[in-house]
């Protein structure tokens, strides 16, 4: 009797993981990777910066000429309180002190982030 033997055997059909198939996934992954990092810092830079107001409270009732103002926001943005600059520290803190007179009622706090967009929280004061 005659054996048929089949010269080539079918491999075809099996998933055979590769040097190749490694260096593309490698690369795949790290390109994804660089994306992801470079879509998340665009996202983080045309996005308005975030302001909280920690003191005064809103409808505060303050009884001298000066009142202590103090917040967060992010570091990199510029914070006016009523026209005037207030200074952040490394974590994006500010405090200082806002001369008021009797007319004054509210305390307008703008944060600006380097793409220019800007932020606005109002507080309401009564100056006794």
């Amino acid at each position: 009797k005659k054996l048929r033997i089949n010269p080539k055997p079918d491999l075809q059909n099996k998933f055979v993981w590769s040097p190749k198939l490694t260096f593309a996934v490698g690369i795949g992954a790290l390109v994804l990777l660089v994306l992801g990092y470079l879509g998340m810092e665009y996202y983080k830079f045309i996005k308005p910066p975030e302001i909280e107001i920690f003191s005064p409270k809103n409808s505060e009732i303050i009884y001298s000429q000066k009142v202590k103002i103090s917040g967060k926001t992010s570091t990199d943005a510029i914070v006016t309180a009523n026209n005037q600059p207030i200074t952040l520290d490394q974590d994006g803190m500010f405090t200082s002190e806002l001369e008021i007179t009797k007319d004054t009622k509210e305390i307008k706090f703008i944060a600006i982030s380097r793409s220019g967009k800007t932020t606005e929280k109002s507080i309401n004061i009564s100056v006794e």
